[in-house]
């Protein structure tokens, strides 16, 4: 069966609001993707599970060394994160993929961004579950308890300082910027399950209708 083009012009198109929502998809999907790259441990960052404090004194051969703080491995805290991740948002139960996909994207942006920032261990590792923490607590509210008490235990391996305090903001800051950038993106379920109304079919042509007309 062959298809004339009066049918092919007359045919609904797709509106103009899904394509942008299926090109909205796909980006954050791939921004997702680069994300969870962002945040691999960094072997120049450290040697094993401590990290040198900041001062120094002599021991009784007369080196000096700093006293070894222990932090939480970057792979398990990335690892932990994920899983907490992937309970917000079954427990968030969005019935669309692309909506799922979106608080993965929302979050680990922002973790990403707000991690890249400084190379300290301590730095990174308070900025990373901070931005995740605020931004799955924003989008997936019900979770709150849950991801504070990630937050608290994550935040207690950190040892205090300027970095610490510096990389909590850096995380609640790359949070909200994100969560702002990304408002009223239109992948909401609501807009993603917008109902559809075809365009009307073009009249044909006076010019064609008085071809058909005639014997």
């Amino acid at each position: 069966m062959y298809v004339n083009e009066s049918s092919l012009l007359g045919a609904p198109r797709r509106p103009e609001r899904r394509r942008g929502v299926v090109l909205a998809a796909r980006a954050v999907l791939v921004l997702a993707a680069v994300a969870a790259l962002l945040f691999v441990p960094d072997a120049r960052a450290h040697r094993g599970p401590a990290f040198a404090h900041g001062h120094t004194h002599r021991h009784r051969d007369g080196a000096p060394r700093g006293h070894a703080v222990s932090l939480p491995d970057q792979t398990a805290l990335g690892l932990q994160w994920y899983d907490l991740t992937r309970a917000a948002v079954a427990a968030a139960a969005l019935p669309e993929q692309v909506t799922q996909n979106r608080v993965w994207a929302v979050s680990w942006i922002a973790a990403a961004r707000a991690v890249e920032q400084r190379r300290d261990p301590a730095f990174q590792t308070a900025a990373f579950a901070s931005a995740l923490h605020d931004a799955l607590v924003a989008l997936v509210p019900v979770q709150a308890p849950q991801l504070d008490a990630a937050l608290a235990t994550t935040l207690a391996s950190v040892p205090s300082g300027a970095a610490k305090t510096a990389g909590i903001a850096a995380g609640q800051h790359a949070a909200a910027q994100e969560l702002a950038a990304r408002a009223g993106d239109g992948l909401d379920t609501a807009s993603v399950d917008a109902p559809w109304t075809p365009r009307p079919r073009r009249p044909a042509s006076t010019s064609r209708r008085r071809r058909r007309s005639v014997p």
